[in-house]
């Protein structure tokens, strides 16, 4: 339905300027009016339906969209070339992100190694300027030299500084550890997952990237604490 309005609204300008000469300004002005009402019509409806499409967050009782807004580009020059070959800098991150806000979308993930912290700079940058609020997804990175319970809360930490905030809506390992390296570290990870939580760092806790058997093995460590 949205796009059948949005159909009409264009149909209606187009309309408005081939018939030109032939409209008087009464006219004219009764269906500029008239294109401005479905066009805002169209634009209430598709932001009422974003709002309608929320799922609970766990079992927190925070209510976020089904699908989050991915804030990879966000800041990173290796992989998706922002300020450099890209053609985006941060003017282009910032209207994003106020298209986020406008459209009634509520939830943005986003992780440490994005732009090597940039990402979450920017967001926590964007909501303090615009003092508006979204909820927020992170992720932990269990790069090779991390190997303990402690390193997500000191991660997690080192994020909620760049994102300036206490604490975050949903936390996870961003990847299993690397094989042979530091894999045999993830149900440590996942205890630290727990602590961040019982710290109040992260309202929820969770994995990315995680094979089923690695994802089972992950919840049965947590859901004993939950």
């Amino acid at each position: 339905m949205v796009h059948a309005h949005l159909g009409s609204t264009q149909t209606s300008v187009v309309r408005l300027r081939q018939c030109n000469s032939c409209f008087t300004p009464r006219m004219r002005a009764a269906v500029a009016r008239r294109a401005f009402r479905v066009s805002n019509a169209a634009s209430t409806s598709a932001k009422q339906a974003v709002q309608d499409d929320q799922v609970e967050l766990g079992k927190t009782g925070i209510k976020v969209n089904s699908l989050a807004i991915g804030a990879w580009q966000w800041g990173d020059k290796s992989f998706w070339g922002y300020d450099t070959y890209g053609g985006y800098g941060e003017d282009e991150i910032r209207k994003a992100y106020q298209g986020i806000v406008d459209s009634g979308l509520n939830f943005v993930d986003t992780a440490e190694v994005y732009g090597f912290g940039k990402s979450e700079k920017y967001l926590g940058d964007f909501q303090g300027k615009t003092n508006t609020s979204v909820k927020i997804a992170t992720k932990f990175a269990p790069v090779p030299w991390r190997f303990t319970s402690d390193a997500p809360v000191k991660a997690l930490k080192g994020s909620l500084d760049r994102l300036n905030q206490k604490s975050v809506d949903l936390y996870q390992i961003h990847w299993p550890g690397f094989p042979v390296i530091n894999s045999w570290a993830n149900d440590a990870f996942c205890q630290g997952l727990i602590k961040c939580h019982q710290q109040g760092l992260a309202k929820a806790v969770g994995v990315s990237n995680y094979s089923v058997n690695r994802l089972q093995r992950a919840n049965g460590i947590m859901k004993v604490r939950f």
